[in-house]
């Protein structure tokens, strides 16, 4: 065995298989493993953690051995609250590290470890979800007595709301100010729970359903009522119970960080008696920035139609999330028992000029959210560098842009979110996931939101072929975090090159379904969900070169081999399974053709990957 290989196998994560019990309290005694090819040259292995800010080196016991690997273990007691551990495997002739980005020879930084936090809770009903997210507008229109109307109509931006056809192209910002509506509701959701059990998905992100007068409703009017284009509270309510009874949890939009210039705090629009902007005497004054009453305040990326709250008001954060009756518990509790909040730019939140106190406001909120519903998933929009909200004491997963969202689409598509043109390759792609797993601790990493489509980003099918869009979904429901559909994706529905051109209404009439995406949905859900390690299992990359990515999925029971080819020719790939525990003589079935291949005695899997094309192999 070369050492190349030995070293390469080296292997743990922070799941129930390396870690025991995997949720360790504070200062109690818990279980580390580590795992290896049998045949190596290891004299020692050290645990290298840092408790009390001196290093401090563990010997590992080696245990016994299991098919392929010898494994090592080690016992100490949880402390501090965040534990940081990376490894020092000791051969006759040189000294390795481990830590969370792989294996060094020099001497790695601690931001890189392993890292466990002391009694942290998951998400129990988290578990084998797949999300599907809804912008309710462009859903279904069950209740025509809701559409806009004369009698129900208003005045926002000096222009009144628009009722546009069913099968209408969206119009862009410029032409519509974004007013006009579909007329989806909430009784269209609760009357297609029947379609999205039949598709697989169990969870639902729906945008904001709130009173405001765009049809997004960021702008956001009324936290306390939903809006009347969408239907009434009860509607809401029903709406939930109906999705319990069917094993679909909902998560909702939340619009935190500012609200809209029509809203009864803020009141620019007259809707109301008093508000900020008309009264400096108004209770709600100081839950905005203004610089210069009332013409000169803080507003959201300076969109004046969007007044940015004040997290300094201590009331402000008394309403949001403080008190028994604020609006995040308002949702959260009977009769609606929302299940989650999806925290509109999180990262924007409580910061403003010198003002930063984004984490700790973050970090009340999820104290004061979680002490009284516990079970919340609190869910938080960032495109960019989220790590430091995900250390397990603010949000509970982010829109996984970072990990995985933005590195798919621009090695599919070979560009950027902003349309410039890259040379992204295989090992960027492989070099920007594990950067960002490892600043993560495992637990955490398993929650993130993982997505391909949104609301604010042109589909993904506008910019690849279908045949990278097989790829795409592929990658989605087979890697780390949990996976998200966005409404109309499943069904091929029209796109273009704009956010809004993505908000394009849901067609029902089936006869302009493509059934081949829809079916691949429906396996690859299907897939996901009857799996144990593409839920709970660890991850380990096997090639990443040029245009060609391979990965593994694996826990205890299972392993899934997953190869990806974006490129215009077929590649011959030699991929070792010993690596990942699969032993020469073990048979393995193609997912999509069922095609069975038996692995080799010295564990080289070599196969032909076509042009375009993606293969996942299950043991």
């Amino acid at each position: 065995m070369t050492e190349a290989r030995w070293l390469q196998s080296l292997y743990t994560d922070g799941s129930a298989h390396f870690v025991s019990p995997p949720h360790p309290k504070l200062k109690e005694s818990f279980s580390i493993r580590l795992r290896v090819l049998a045949d190596n040259p290891i004299e020692k292995i050290y645990l290298r953690t840092c408790p009390e800010g001196e290093e401090v080196l563990t010997p590992m016991r080696r245990r016994r051995r299991e098919g392929l690997f010898q494994w090592y273990q080690v016992r100490i007691t949880m402390l501090p609250q965040k534990l940081g551990y990376r490894f020092k495997v000791v051969t006759s002739h040189s000294i390795y590290w481990y830590n969370s980005l792989g294996i060094q020879q020099y001497l790695p930084l601690d931001i890189f470890d392993f890292k466990i936090r002391a009694d942290f809770s998951p998400i129990s009903w988290l578990e084998k979800r797949v999300f599907y997210q809804i912008f309710p507008d462009s859903f279904h229109n069950s209740n025509p007595r809701l559409n806009p109307s004369s009698e129900n109509s208003y005045t926002y931006f000096n222009r009144k709301p628009v009722f546009r056809p069913w099968d209408s192209a969206p119009r862009e910002y410029n032409e519509s100010k974004c007013l006009d509506f579909y007329g989806g509701d909430l009784q269209g959701i609760e009357g297609k729970i029947s379609y999205l059990k039949n598709l697989g998905v169990n969870a639902l992100y729906l945008n904001p359903i709130f009173q405001a007068p765009s049809n997004h409703r960021y702008d956001v009017q009324d936290y306390y009522k939903i809006d009347p284009f969408l239907g009434t509270n009860q509607d809401f309510a029903n709406l939930c119970q109906k999705a319990h009874e069917a094993d679909i949890r909902i998560v909702v939009d939340g619009v935190f960080n500012h609200t809209g210039i029509a809203c009864r705090w803020f009141n620019k629009c007259k809707y109301y008696e008093g508000g900020a902007y008309r009264d400096k005497n108004s209770p709600y004054y100081d839950f905005y920035s203004f610089q210069e009453h009332p013409r000169n305040y803080s507003s959201w990326c300076g969109i004046k139609s969007l007044p940015k709250l004040n997290f300094r008001s201590e009331k402000l954060r008394d309403i949001l999330y403080r008190q028994a009756d604020s609006v995040m518990k308002y949702w959260l509790r009977e009769p609606f028992h929302m299940d989650g909040w999806r925290l509109d730019v999180a990262n924007m939140i409580a910061r403003e000029e010198d003002y930063q106190e984004h984490l700790s406001v973050l970090a009340e909120m999820r104290t004061s959210i979680k002490s009284a519903f516990p079970n919340t998933y609190i869910l938080g929009e960032h495109f960019f560098d989220g790590c430091d909200f995900l250390q397990g004491n603010t949000l509970d997963a982010t829109m996984n842009y970072i990990g995985f969202t933005r590195p798919v689409r621009e090695w599919l598509s070979g560009k950027d979110l902003g349309g410039t043109s890259s040379q992204f390759t295989a090992k960027d792609l492989d070099l920007q996931l594990t950067q960002v797993r490892s600043q993560l601790s495992w637990n955490i990493a398993r929650q993130q939101y993982n997505l391909l489509n949104c609301h604010d980003l042109p589909r993904l099918s506008h910019l690849i072929s279908s045949e990278k869009e097989k790829l795409a979904l592929i990658f989605l429901f087979t890697y780390l975090g949990v996976p998200a559909v966005y409404y109309g994706d499943e069904i091929g529905i029209s796109a273009g090159s704009t956010s809004e051109s993505s908000r394009h209404s849901m067609p029902w009439d089936e006869n302009r379904w493509d059934q081949n995406i829809q079916a691949l949905y429906q396996k690859l859900i299907a897939l996901r969900k009857n799996r144990s390690e593409l839920d709970q299992g660890g991850i380990k990359t096997l090639y990443a070169e040029n245009n060609v990515y391979s990965f593994a999925r694996f826990d205890g029971e299972n392993i899934c081999l997953v190869i990806l080819n974006r490129g215009e020719e077929d590649v011959t790939l030699r991929l070792d399974t010993h690596l990942v525990g699969i032993a020469g003589g073990v048979w393995l079935e193609e997912f999509f053709n069922g095609e069975m291949c038996q692995v080799p005695e010295d564990g080289y899997f070599e196969l032909k990957v076509r042009a375009y094309s993606g293969m996942v192999y299950l043991t």
